[in-house]
């Protein structure tokens, strides 16, 4: 009973204090559920940071890099099979990929095994190309922005900066509104 007593406030003030290692996603609790129904948050040309560059593997094993994407604006969205909000989201995303072919959308499957991605992805079919981060190397690498919670999609600019991100299950007319205004954004 002490030790889990000692475990416990250990854990709590480890949570308190922070830590430099970076936490796992989780799908949204209460406070981020009011953001979800938010827009994007437009980060300005000027104040964009670089998205990480990465190497990863498709879900089928091939290698795959950001340098695959040159000069291309990328929407990037961050999921998992067990994520219910990921799965609400699911049709928006491949909807938003089918209006708008000249922006590369990307999954990244994350804190999910490869099984259980491709079953899902079986049974809801995609058109854009999905990856893997089994350890959320890449979503929780991410600066200036929420890098814990799943759903999580990205915009990045031609230049693979982050244009503009959105903690929560994005919908359709949520991506086409964000392009719009990445549209007119100097510098974009």
């Amino acid at each position: 009973m002490r030790r889990a007593a000692v475990l416990i406030a250990a854990s709590l003030l480890l949570s308190a204090c922070g830590s430099s290692t970076p936490s796992a996603p989780t799908t949204l609790d209460a406070a981020a559920a009011q953001q979800a129904r938010s827009e994007f948050t437009i980060v300005p040309a000027a104040q964009r940071t670089a998205f990480p560059t990465w190497n990863t593997t498709d879900l089928d094993g091939y290698a795959w890099s950001t340098a695959n994407l040159v000069h291309q604006w990328i929407v990037v969205n961050f999921w998992a099979s067990w994520c219910e909000p990921c799965i609400e989201e699911w049709p928006e995303l491949q909807a938003a990929a089918a209006a708008h072919p000249s922006v590369q959308f990307v999954g990244i499957n994350t804190m999910d095994t490869t099984a259980d991605a491709k079953s899902f992805i079986a049974a809801h079919p995609t058109e854009y190309r999905q990856l893997s981060d089994g350890t959320a190397h890449i979503l929780t690498s991410l600066q200036g922005m929420p890098n814990t919670t799943l759903p999580t999609t990205v915009i990045l600019d031609r230049y693979h900066r982050v244009a503009a991100w959105k903690v929560g299950p994005t919908k359709r007319e949520q991506v086409r509104r964000a392009l719009e205004a990445l549209a007119l954004s100097p510098a974009s």
